[in-house]
């Protein structure tokens, strides 16, 4: 991992209460639940298929959207973002 993407992790973790102890950045971001950050629309989407038990997930039409600072900063640094194209309704990066 950058070790300037380290520095901003440990930094967010101090900012950001978590209720899964930090799993993510604790296992060096190999136990990471399904997200996808959606650039144009500013707003990381959860794709887990059970959502009820994270705090973080909060109902957004008909998809799940992910609150989680951490969540999203990792998302745009492991370059899961998407584009979305209204006008095509399709996705690409």
């Amino acid at each position: 991992m950058d070790e300037k993407i380290r520095q901003e992790l440990i930094k967010l973790k101090k900012e950001v209460v978590c209720e899964k102890n930090y799993r993510c950045i604790n296992s060096a971001l190999e136990n990471l639940c399904k997200a996808m950050y959606y650039a144009e629309l500013k707003i990381t989407v959860c794709l887990e298929k059970s959502t009820t038990s994270c705090i973080n997930c909060k109902p957004f039409g008909i998809k799940n959207v992910c609150t989680c600072s951490l969540r999203e900063f990792i998302a745009i640094n492991q370059k899961k973002i998407y584009f979305y194209d209204a006008n095509s309704n399709q996705n690409g990066n």
